[in-house]
Parts: C-alpha cells; sequence; structure tokens
C-alpha cells in the first residue's frame, strides 16, 4: 500500500468510525435471536413472540436505511453518525431495563433503526472518501466488523463472562463512547460536498484526504438494471445469511446454548472470509460477485445432501457435519456481502448514492420478514431447501451483473458530476 501513499488522519478517525459503527450493528442484531431464544425476558417465548423477536429488528432496521439514507443525502454524511449514536443509547438502555414484550420491542426498534442508519451513509462516505485502489478493501473490511463483533459478542454469552443483560449494556455504550470520539474527527465526503454546490468546503476537506486518483471516467450504470441486480443479490445474501445463522437456532434447534453456537459458527466464518474477501475484491467485481453467490448455491446444495442423507444423525448430533458446513456457507455468505457492500455504493451517482442505497434494502428486508413467518413452518429439510433456492436466485443476479460488464473496481464514482465545477484531485 506504500505506493498509494499515507491514510490521513481524518481516513483513519473514518475508518475506525464506520468499523465500530458496524460491530455495533453486530451487537444490536444480536438482541432479537437472544429474545427468541428466551434469553432475555424470564418467560420462554411462544412462536408468535419468537416470530415478532425476528420480524420486529427487520423492519426497524429498513425504516432506518431508507429514512437515514435519504437524509444522508440532504444533510450530509457525517451529522446522521452522531444522531444514529443518540438511538443506539436509547434503544439498548430500553432493552436493558425492558421488563416485557412490549418494552423490549420498542428498545430493539430503536436500536436496529440506528444500526439501519449507519448503512447508507457509511458505505457512501467510505466509497467516496478514498481511492478506487483502496476503496474495495475499506468497503470489504469495515462491515466484516460486524461478524466480528457479533463473533466476540457471542463468545461473551457462551462463556458467561458478564450476568445478566449486562453483556448488552457493557459492550453497547463501550463501543458507543469510543465512536463518539473517533466521529468527532471524521470528514464528510468531499463529494458530497461537491454535489451539493459546497465548493470550497469540498476542496477545504479534500486537503485533508489522500486520494491519488480519481478513477476511470465511465457512463453511469442503468439506474434500473443496477437496482434489479442488486435487489437479486441483497434477497440472496440477506435472507440467507440470516435464516441461516439467526433464525435456524430458535427454529430448527430451539435451546439457548445450541443457537448461540450456531450464530458464533456462522459469524466465525464470515469474519474468516471477511479477510480472504480483502485479497479477492478488487480483481475484477463481476467474476468475484460470480465466485460468490455460486459457491454459496454450492454450499447450500451440499448442506440439503448430507441433512438428506442423514436425517436422524442431523438432529441428534449437528456438530458432526452441520456446524462445519454452515462454517462455509458462512464463508460464502460474506463473499457475496462484500460484493455487495462494493458495488452498491459504486453503482449510483453521488447526489442519490446513500437513498439508492437503503432502497435497494426494501425487497430483501420486507422479502425477509416475510420469509420469517413462511419458514416458521417448514420441517429442516424445506427450510434448506427453501435456502437453496434463494442462493439461486444470487447466482442469477450475478450472471445477469456479468453479462453487462459491469466491473466498478476502477471507476470514478463522479458520475453526476458533469454539472459541478470541475476540482483537481491531489494527494
Amino acid at each position: 500500500m506504500g505506493s498509494e501513499g499515507h491514510i490521513t488522519k481524518p481516513q483513519k478517525a473514518l475508518i475506525t468510525s464506520a468499523s465500530l459503527g458496524y460491530m455495533m450493528w453486530g451487537v444490536v442484531a444480536s438482541i432479537g435471536p437472544l429474545a427468541a431464544a428466551g434469553e432475555i425476558l424470564s418467560s420462554s417465548p411462544v412462536l408468535d413472540t419468537k416470530i415478532f423477536s425476528l420480524i420486529i429488528p427487520t423492519l426497524a432496521l429498513l425504516a432506518g436505511n431508507v429514512a437515514m439514507g435519504y437524509f444522508s443525502d440532504r444533510i450530509g454524511r457525517k451529522k446522521i453518525f452522531f444522531l444514529t449514536l443518540i438511538l443506539y443509547g436509547f434503544g439498548i438502555i430500553a432493552v436493558y431495563l425492558s421488563t416485557n414484550f412490549p418494552e423490549l420491542a420498542i428498545g430493539l426498534a430503536l436500536a436496529e433503526f440506528g444500526a439501519g442508519g449507519e448503512e447508507p451513509p457509511s458505505l457512501s462516505v467510505v466509497a467516496e472518501d478514498f481511492s478506487p485502489s483502496r476503496r474495495g478493501r475499506f468497503l470489504t473490511l469495515i462491515p466484516n466488523f460486524n461478524n466480528i463483533g457479533t463473533l466476540v459478542f457471542y463468545l461473551v454469552l457462551i462463556l458467561n463472562i458478564l450476568p445478566g443483560r449486562a453483556d448488552i449494556l457493557v459492550f453497547g455504550f463501550g463501543i458507543i463512547i469510543i465512536a463518539f470520539f473517533a466521529r468527532v474527527s471524521i470528514p464528510e465526503s468531499f463529494r458530497w460536498e461537491k454535489s451539493t454546490g459546497r465548493v470550497t468546503e469540498s476542496s477545504e476537506t479534500l486537503k485533508t484526504l489522500t486520494i491519488e486518483d480519481e478513477g476511470q471516467k465511465r457512463k453511469k450504470p442503468n439506474s434500473l438494471a443496477a437496482f434489479s441486480i442488486l435487489s437479486m443479490l441483497a434477497v440472496s445474501q440477506y435472507l440467507t445469511f440470516g435464516l441461516m445463522t439467526y433464525v435456524i437456532g430458535p427454529y430448527e434447534f430451539p435451546g439457548a446454548f445450541t443457537d448461540n453456537v450456531i450464530v458464533a459458527v456462522g459469524m466465525a466464518g464470515s469474519s474468516v472470509a471477511g479477510f480472504i474477501a480483502l485479497l479477492l475484491i478488487n480483481r475484477n467485481r463481476t467474476n468475484y460477485t460470480l465466485f460468490a453467490f455460486g459457491g454459496g448455491f454450492l454450499s447450500l446444495i451440499a448442506i440439503l445432501a448430507v441433512a438428506f442423507l442423514s436425517q436422524g444423525l442431523f438432529v441428534a448430533a449437528p456438530i458432526l457435519y452441520f456446524y462445519p458446513l454452515l462454517f462455509i456457507s458462512m464463508m460464502f455468505s460474506e463473499f457475496a456481502w462484500a460484493s455487495r457492500t462494493t458495488l452498491e455504493p459504486e453503482m449510483f451517482s453521488t447526489s442519490w448514492r446513500a437513498s439508492s442505497i437503503g432502497l435497494v434494502r426494501v425487497v430483501p428486508m420486507i422479502a425477509y420478514a416475510l420469509s420469517i413467518v413462511y419458514t416458521s413452518s417448514l420441517g429442516l429439510l424445506q427450510y434448506i431447501e427453501f435456502n437453496g433456492v434463494l442462493w439461486f436466485i444470487g447466482l442469477l443476479g450475478a450472471i445477469w451483473l456479468k453479462t453487462m460488464k459491469l466491473d466498478t473496481s476502477k471507476v470514478s464514482l463522479d458520475y453526476d458530476d458533469e454539472s459541478q465545477p470541475k476540482m483537481e484531485i491531489s494527494p
């Protein structure tokens, strides 16, 4: 990375801030499954409570994605990050103090709204404030802290290091406090400032960044095609990741300890793959996406084959083969997520980038909420078959992306800069 120039202090603060935001999302995303497993409230959850514990986070996350994506394009990326910290804080406190399911649901919704609100501005500003040579790697590395945060949090749970709900409070507020100080120093997106006519501010922000080259000038991808492809990829990756990590435990293997181990194994696979993806993501986006979704589809076929051939053993001793297969499947899920987190900010214009990232999540998140209800009545084999179909949808989207030759790895993100004053990019 030496030839790319040094990373400036504001860019380091941005990396730290965004990584902590994703780590916090990992903690918040754990609350719903924990409630569904009966680990937060003293009463054992019935099926309806399990379903709502898993649906509420999804709908609140979606609302945060769409709302904060829109406001991020209107008022800037940086302001949103402080608002999400407030939402996280109040949400976690409400969860910690809850004595019944309605109180828990309110806290869960607030925290998840904040988590959803982080993603569009985070992906946007990271893509906009780094050179194309670094952009893909950081758009892969930073979201992986969601997996790392969840893995560490579940290890704390499994090892019973903190009593009761203290793990949520201590872990959550530790991240919030560190993130607050990091966010004071983060830069605004110089591309967003330029796209909104703030040329002077944009020039000043650019001076604090190391951006050697702007990237290749290309025509912006067709918005409808981009939205359709990204939606297919998102439906496939988002649903299979959630269903095979968070939902399969409470539905198919009821038991708090087993559910926690399933999540930990899945997150371990995802975390490992996130670092491997750093070596692959910049080569060619279309080939990488085809590899990720093709591998994910084959991994589900392998799980289905083993489950079918040893149905009795599958329930009696899942650790013998379910855990290793889940680990591999979640590796490909992370490869697929890295594809999404790089392609999404690269395929839209700066003026609507965060809004578009939020809107791309509407279809998969609504589908995920519906699938939580649908899969609650499925047997294990049917459940895995359904996930195989979802992976196939993503594979079709990857083939479509490859056919259209939409490799965005080296493109300039100033698709809409023709109406804006030009600025010279320099280290």
